[in-house]
């Protein structure tokens, strides 16, 4: 085994040490990490975003349950209910979303609202759909009331 010993006098250059593989590509690595981060949060948002979107179905058409809370009966009841609304009151309309958890960053009023005008329940001339929203996580709960039905049906 061989020992070397360096002695370093004013002059001298320093022995050429070559630095670590990090140390030689730190920026590559700092733009790599910043880029997977934004992908991740881009990600998480698209599907967050996707995921909250009520979709009702041909057997479930008014009721929207993503957070698995009602009951099987609760549709059929809402169908019942819809179609005396929309003979007997001009075409009024009940929608009931529950979900498990708002998109990031929206309360429930946005949400609701977002839902409420995307659905267009009621007759969109008379504006009188009602949307009533549920969020599991939080309990929170939100009736939004069209303008037709203020008089009859205050949220």
């Amino acid at each position: 085994m061989e020992i070397k010993v360096w002695a370093y006098s004013e002059g001298d250059e320093f022995p050429n040490r070559r630095s670590s593989f990090f140390r030689r590509h730190w920026e590559a690595f700092l733009i790599a990490f910043v880029a997977i981060i934004l992908a991740a949060a881009a990600w998480s948002s698209i599907a967050a975003r996707s995921a909250s979107q009520p979709s009702f179905t041909p057997d479930s058409p008014y009721v929207y349950d993503g957070a698995d809370v009602l009951d099987y009966s609760v549709a059929d009841t809402l169908t019942q209910l819809n179609e005396t609304l929309e003979s007997q009151a001009d075409g009024a309309q009940l929608y009931v979303v529950t979900i498990d958890n708002l998109p990031l960053g929206q309360t429930i009023e946005d949400y609701s609202i977002e839902q409420a005008q995307r659905i267009g329940a009621g007759d969109s001339k008379k504006d009188n759909g009602v949307l009533y929203t549920f969020v599991k996580s939080t309990h929170q709960d939100r009736l939004e009331v069209g303008y037709g039905l203020e008089d009859r049906l205050t949220d």
